[in-house]
Order: C-alpha cells, then sequence, then structure tokens
C-alpha cells in the first residue's frame, strides 16, 4: 500500500489513544466472558445426568466465543455416543459483525451437519411444541459499567437455553427407551409368523410387513407403522393394508362397503396415495395416544388387531376375485 486512506490517517492521529481504548475493550470483554463461564459451570452441575454431561470450550487464540454442550453418555437412535450434537453458543462483538449490535452479546443454538436426523426431530418438536426460544438467537445488552452484571445476565440466558437444551434430550431419550421397548414387544408377539420387519432410510420409521398377497391383477400387503418422531410427537401410528396394481381402486371400495367395521375407514382421510411406487394405502386403524403411558396398552390392542386382519385378508381377496 503506497498511501493511507482518510480512515488510516485518523486512526494513526489518534493511534495511542485507540491502542489504550482497544486494550480497555480486550480487558472488559475478557472479564464478561470469564466470569460467564465461571457462573454457567456451577450452574451446569444440575443439569448433568445418567444421559450426558455438560462441557465447555473456550478458543483462546481467537477470544470471544464460548461453546458450551451436552456429552451423550449413551448411544441411542438419535443421539451419537461421545459425541457433540447439540451446541448452545457465546459470540460477542470479536465473532460477529452486526456492529449495531457491539455493545451486546449474542447466544444461540445449533447442531453439526452429522446431526441432521436429530436436528430434525428438534425442528419438529419445536414446531407442535412452541419451543422456538432454543434455535432463535438471542442478543444480550452489556452493562459497560459493570462486567459482573453482564456476565450475571448472559450466564442466566444461557443457563435457561441450556435446561431447555436439557429437557428436550430426556424427552427424546425417553421416548427412545419407551421406542425400544414398544419393538421389543412387537418383535416378540410376531416371532412365530411369517413376517419381514424393518427400518425406513431415515432409520426412524419401523415397519412390520406380512408377505404379500397376489390374486390377478391386485396386490395386498398389511404393514404395522410405527416411528420414534411419532412417539416424541404423541402422533400414534398406523397399521395399514397397502393395494397396488390395476384393481386398487375397485379393492379399496369393496373393503371400505364390505368391511367398514374392521377398518377406521375414511375415503379423504385414511387413503394415501404413492404416485412412484403406483400404490395406495388403506389405513386399517391409527392408533393415537394422548401420553406415553397409554402408548403399551395401545401397542398390544394394534397387535390383536393387526394378527386378526392377516385372517380376514385372504376371505377380502377371495371374496373381491369372484
Amino acid at each position: 500500500m503506497d498511501r493511507l486512506s482518510e480512515a488510516g490517517e485518523l486512526y494513526l492521529d489518534n493511534y495511542f489513544v485507540l491502542e489504550k481504548a482497544n486494550n480497555e475493550v480486550e480487558n472488559y470483554l475478557d472479564s464478561v466472558l470469564n466470569n460467564t463461564i465461571k457462573l454457567v459451570l456451577e450452574g451446569l452441575k444440575d443439569l448433568n445426568s445418567d444421559y450426558f454431561e455438560w462441557s465447555y470450550r473456550v478458543n483462546n487464540s481467537n477470544p470471544g466465543t464460548i461453546q458450551f454442550w451436552p456429552v451423550n453418555l449413551i448411544e441411542s437412535n438419535v443421539f451419537r455416543l461421545d459425541q457433540k450434537d447439540i451446541y448452545v453458543k457465546y459470540n460477542d462483538i470479536r465473532r460477529f459483525s452486526d456492529y449495531e449490535k457491539s455493545d451486546s452479546v449474542k447466544i444461540y443454538m445449533y447442531n453439526p451437519n452429522v446431526s441432521s436426523y436429530l436436528e430434525d426431530i428438534i425442528g419438529k418438536i419445536v414446531k407442535y411444541k412452541d419451543l422456538d426460544k432454543i434455535y432463535k438467537e438471542e442478543f444480550i445488552s452489556l452493562d459497560l459499567n459493570n462486567s459482573i452484571n453482564s456476565a450475571e445476565k448472559i450466564s442466566e440466558k444461557i443457563l435457561n437455553r441450556c435446561e431447555a437444551v436439557n429437557d428436550l434430550i430426556l424427552k427424546i431419550n425417553n421416548a427412545d427407551n419407551l421406542f425400544e421397548e414398544v419393538i421389543s414387544v412387537i418383535k416378540d408377539k410376531f416371532s412365530n409368523l411369517d413376517f419381514n420387519y424393518y427400518f425406513d432410510s431415515t432409520n426412524n420409521m419401523q415397519h412390520l410387513n406380512k408377505n404379500i398377497w397376489s390374486h390377478k391383477n391386485l396386490k395386498v400387503s398389511l404393514e404395522y407403522e410405527l416411528s420414534l418422531e411419532k412417539i416424541i410427537l404423541n402422533q400414534g401410528f398406523n397399521v395399514m393394508i397397502i393395494a397396488r396394481r390395476r384393481d386398487r381402486n375397485r379393492f379399496i371400495n369393496f373393503v371400505g362397503e364390505k368391511y367398514s367395521d374392521l377398518l377406521d375407514f375414511n375415503k379423504d382421510k385414511n387413503i394415501r396415495f404413492s404416485p412412484i411406487e403406483k400404490e395406495i394405502a388403506i389405513a386399517y386403524k391409527n392408533y393415537n395416544f394422548d401420553d406415553k403411558e397409554t402408548l403399551k396398552k395401545q401397542i398390544y390392542r394394534s397387535i390383536e388387531d393387526f394378527k386378526s386382519i392377516i385372517g380376514k385378508i385372504d376371505g377380502m381377496i377371495e371374496e373381491f376375485n369372484r
């Protein structure tokens, strides 16, 4: 560079004053950051559980940020063992570029890319449970006259965010434990029958599939569908008849007329079109539960319903093809 800009000349004219001011700002921000760490770590002691322990990291070579995260102690369908799947972050002006908020600290939560499935589940919980405060960025104004006051205000906000993360993790892990227990019950109850049992590509949905009845232009299967996500959101599960091939529309009408006592049959709500597979799913039963205490009861009931319809599909198809 051959010459200084106007801003450079101004800086040079006030070099010593600006350097002194810069040192004061750095010391003040470091004091806020360090006191925030102390206060948050003290509060996090009460948030550790059998599932995870809270930890933190400060990048001393690039100051102005803190990361807090729960280290997963138990591997599950959602959380990876000994990994950091959720962060609560603190950034001061040294780590963000919104100059209108230079006298503030930003806190927010994020998931690394490898936890996209977790973020998807959390996003849905947030949507249904009004927990947008967990992900929403928040700017906290600094008390420029007292770094301790600033740290106390910031640490309270961070701990509130960490408590919300705690509740979320416990909710997901409790649902995951229940999910595994329910799946074990289902596998045991159907162990002596000819069924296929698998996860879908998201490793989320459980399907129990009775292999297929084929008669003329009709192909029919029976599927039992349950997901961790639906357990978390208390959305229930389905038992379905899947009809394929050319006669599927006539078969749907036939089932609705002849077997209305067996099906929760509603043409608008219980038929799902899948144009790629050219199939139609008719919901045989949709089981809802208001809380997880009722889930097992619904599972046992659904198993009996599921077994019952197995014995009826042969008769349905035979009657349909007359």
